[in-house]
Parts: C-alpha cells; sequence; structure tokens
C-alpha cells in the first residue's frame, strides 16, 4: 500500500490513498496511522506531534485524505464542512449503462443505531431528505464511469443511493449482496476544494484515479485533472437543472 503526499504544511498533511483491495479496514488504519508517525519522526522530529484525520472520507473510499496538525485547523475545517465550503467530487464505477447523462436521484434515509442507512418512505417519523446528482463520464459493455459533486462529504449516502437506483458500486459489500468479492469499491474521491484553516486562501487537491479493475476499463481520460475538467465543463453547461449546492464556484 504505497502513500503519495498531496500537499504539507504545519498545519496540514493531505494524502493520496490508494485503493483498499485486499486490505482490511483495521489494517489501513494501522498502516497510515505508522506510516504517517514516521514521516513525521523523519522530517519534523517531532514524537508526539499532534495528527488527526479529518472526517472527511472513511475506508474503504480511496482518493483524498485530509490530516490535520494542529486542533485550531481541524476545528476550523469542522466549520468549513458545517456550512458546505468544502466541496468533494467522487468518480465511482457503477453497474449497468447509465443512459441520461446526468441527472438527479432523490431519496428518504435512515440511520440505525450501527450506523447502516436504510431506504425508507417519507412517512417515516425519522427520515431524512438525500439527494445526490450525477454526471456521466465514460461507459463500457457493463459498467459506466460517473462524477459526484458532493458538499455533505456522506459516502454511505451515495452507495445506498446508486444501489437503490439499481446501480451499485462495482466491489460494494454492505448494501448488496451480488458483489465481486475480489474487487475493491470502486468509489474515490478525486476532487477535494477547501479554505486553508488559518491563511484562508482556496486550496484545490486531485489526486490520480485508481489503475486497478474495474478503473483500467476507462481510456476516454489518461489524466485524472482532464476527468475533472470535463467534470466541471459539464456542470457549467447544464447548471440550470443542478441544485444548487453542485453548482462550481
Amino acid at each position: 500500500m504505497d502513500m503519495n503526499i498531496l500537499y504539507e504544511d504545519n498545519h496540514l498533511l493531505i494524502i493520496e490513498n490508494p485503493d483498499s483491495q485486499n486490505h482490511s479496514q483495521t489494517y489501513e488504519k494501522s498502516y497510515l496511522k505508522n506510516a504517517l508517525k514516521k514521516h513525521l519522526i523523519q522530517h519534523q522530529q517531532k514524537k508526539n506531534a499532534y495528527l488527526r484525520q479529518f472526517p472527511l472520507n472513511e475506508y474503504p473510499v480511496c482518493g483524498t485524505r485530509i490530516f490535520v496538525k494542529s486542533s485550531k485547523a481541524f476545528y476550523r475545517l469542522i466549520k468549513q464542512k458545517k456550512t458546505r465550503r468544502i466541496k468533494q467530487l467522487y468518480f465511482a464505477v457503477v453497474k449497468g449503462n447509465i443512459y441520461s447523462d446526468y441527472g438527479t436521484l432523490t431519496n428518504f434515509l435512515l440511520k440505525d443505531r450501527t450506523g447502516r442507512l436504510h431506504i425508507v418512505t417519507q412517512s417515516h417519523p425519522q427520515k431524512f431528505h438525500s439527494t445526490l446528482s450525477y454526471i456521466v463520464v465514460e461507459r463500457t459493455k457493463n459498467f459506466t464511469l460517473i462524477a459526484i459533486p458532493s458538499t455533505h462529504g456522506n459516502s454511505e449516502q451515495i452507495r445506498i443511493q446508486l444501489m437503490a437506483w439499481g446501480h451499485s458500486i462495482s466491489g460494494e459489500d454492505k448494501y448488496c449482496w451480488n458483489i465481486e468479492s475480489s474487487s475493491a469499491l470502486a468509489l474515490c474521491t478525486v476532487q477535494v476544494r477547501c479554505y486553508h484553516p488559518t491563511k484562508n486562501r482556496k486550496m484545490n487537491f486531485i489526486c490520480p484515479l485508481p489503475l486497478s479493475y474495474p478503473w483500467n476499463l476507462f481510456v476516454r481520460f489518461s489524466e485524472s485533472r482532464d476527468a475533472v475538467h470535463y467534470v466541471h465543463q459539464q456542470l457549467q453547461s447544464h447548471m440550470r437543472n443542478l441544485p444548487v449546492e453542485m453548482i462550481p464556484k
């Protein structure tokens, strides 16, 4: 499991976390913790340095991960998340062909005591409303590569809404029983946009798409930056039909 550092300063450590194929959640967390601790010791000579993962995405979602080096940075990023100033762009490989180039899914969800989400009816007293919008990037015979702009940062909602739609994510093993057991969840946080917690300047992080199956079935864009640029062009052209939170700023 290799780790690529996208950005680092006195307050932030942004890494690219590769796909989780053949690795458990416990192994990944242990690996990340040990690798980052070793990095801090080697480069900063701090054995007890503050380092905390920002709750943006959890295993098994791959892609951009944010770690903070101070409590000030952590709580300022939390405030950005609550006010939806942190914007993410997910890419997902889903089963089947999606024929509409873009669209929006709307569901009512319920979270149980274990944290698992369920699709419920509008009349359920504990429901909450969830909206998912998507842009189709590329299609193959059996799969579709889609981009999902998000400000809520909850990959669980993406997973269950796509499953309920009939286009579950490749490798889905939590909300779908019929899976490819050897395949990792094909959901990746390719882009994260936020503001620096102390300098208040815009920051933009883009990590490469995974090279493993089923990502390697898609060849339209050789670089993830080109794919991200294409998605934002599509968002601009369709912005009249999209929810406000999807419109790029």
